[in-house]
């Protein structure tokens, strides 16, 4: 297995996809084993990437109850959509809203709603971390339209900057948003 921050975010996505793509997590929804759903799902929050609170409150969330149907459904609505669009986001949103969750435990933030779909399909979904994905937005004079709660509106404006980092990054070997999300990283950094 390699190493760096490109490849331990690609080896992410990869057994994220082994374990619920091609069909397997819808599978395991129609088939009503919500539980074991829930379990690979919540294999995948393992990555560096929520803030400790954020994950144990997605864990929490993710409980097997009737409740996480939803959510699941209108995740592989979004991830099995052939564009991002903003029906398919705010269904997918709201379902998060659902989850079961303590007042004081921040489920529905922007890197917990961003986490499983970049996992899935790191060339189509892109991860926001607020703080640094913001510093990086003011740095490139780019107007995210951010909203603390997930909105489509700023998740529209995200897709737009990363497309034209892409643009810009693509010669000097960028393959998806996991560069452009590494190169967003760095330049909030410095």
């Amino acid at each position: 297995m390699h190493t760096g921050e490109r490849n331990y975010k690609w080896n992410a996505h990869v057994e994220f996809v082994k374990s619920l793509g091609n069909g397997q997590g819808e599978h395991l929804l129609k088939c009503g084993a919500v539980e074991e759903l829930c379990t690979r799902t919540r294999h995948a929050l393992n990555i560096n990437l929520l803030h400790l609170q954020e994950r144990l409150a997605f864990r929490d969330g993710l409980d097997g109850s009737a409740l996480t149907v939803p959510f699941f459904e209108a995740f592989f609505q979004l991830w099995n959509s052939s564009a991002v669009d903003r029906p398919s986001f705010e269904a997918y949103i709201e379902a998060m809203c659902l989850l079961p969750h303590d007042d004081d435990r921040r489920l529905v933030t922007w890197p917990t709603a961003t986490l499983l779909l970049f996992l899935a399909d790191p060339s189509r979904f892109m991860f926001l971390k607020p703080e640094v994905t913001k510093q990086a937005a003011d740095g490139l004079a780019f107007d995210l339209l951010y909203d603390p709660a997930p909105t489509w509106h700023t998740y529209e404006k995200l897709l737009t900057m990363s497309a034209i980092l892409m643009e810009r990054l693509r010669p000097l070997g960028a393959i998806d948003w996991i560069d452009v999300q590494s190169f967003i990283w760095v330049i909030a950094e410095y």
